[in-house]
């Protein structure tokens, strides 16, 4: 027989039973987290057209695409909170500083998708992940609306022979934003910073060549970033640690 459930106070609604809670916080860990990152170019103008809207500067057409499993995400008490994320990140500038800014992001999770869009401000959107391997070739998809956006294929029988340049993975820079309830418009925007790369443990990093197709649907239109040269992707598995010193985010800025 189930125990009663303790009626809550929480983050997000409903309150009584949020779908954001003190489990999605900091701390939490992810054991063996792996993932394929693949870099490449597309066209600058793509770029700086989406980020018009924002305070964000171009600098460099070097894009990575991700596909990554933390499914071994824990919280303190022992908790699984597992899912699959994904997504593309794009270079820019922010008073001066080179950071990512996450552009398109899926997740698998509602509790994982709602916990980076309420809290950091992150984009994810739901999304069919997967990430799968057969015979050294390592798969990485993103399946919406029934298409195929994102397809990553690694061939991890094969080594590069020139290291991959890659961009400034952190700190991502993103934009919180928050509707007005009473009518068109934005009640506000917070621009944030975060970086929990120090609290990574890598246990593995190899760079191999890779397949990048994206698709486009209403909305996500990432087939604008199809690439123009493909440098090729990592392999990485680590421990990652979200810690209370590093996992939250910083307020950069405040625009009502």
């Amino acid at each position: 027989m189930n125990k009663p459930y303790v009626v809550e106070n929480g983050y997000t609604v409903p309150i009584q039973a949020p779908l954001v809670n003190e489990s999605c916080l900091p701390p939490f860990e992810c054991l063996d987290n792996n993932g394929i990152c693949a870099y490449f170019t597309v066209n600058p103008d793509v770029i700086k057209k989406y980020l018009e809207p924002t305070p964000f500067e171009y600098y460099s057409n070097v894009c990575y695409a991700y596909v990554s499993d933390w499914n071994n995400a824990t919280v303190t008490d022992g908790t699984n909170y597992g899912f699959f994320d994904s997504g593309i990140g794009i270079p820019v500038l922010y008073r001066g500083r080179k950071g990512i800014h996450i552009l398109f992001e899926y997740e698998d999770q509602d509790y994982a998708i709602a916990a980076g869009r309420e809290l950091w401000g992150y984009p994810k959107k739901y999304g069919e992940v997967s990430l799968e391997e057969k015979d050294g070739i390592i798969r990485g998809t993103v399946r919406k609306n029934g298409k195929d956006i994102i397809q990553l294929e690694v061939d991890t029988t094969q080594q590069l022979t020139t290291p991959i340049s890659r961009p400034a993975l952190f700190p991502h820079f993103q934009i919180k934003v928050m509707p007005k309830p009473d009518g068109p418009g934005i009640e506000y925007k917070k621009i944030l910073s975060r970086d929990p790369s120090a609290d990574f443990k890598t246990k593995s990093y190899t760079e191999h060549p890779v397949k990048v197709k994206f698709e486009g649907i209403p909305h996500n239109r990432l087939d604008e970033f199809t690439p123009i040269e493909v440098f090729g992707a990592s392999l990485t598995v680590g421990d990652a640690y979200v810690t209370n010193e590093t996992g939250w985010t910083k307020v950069e800025e405040v625009f009502e």
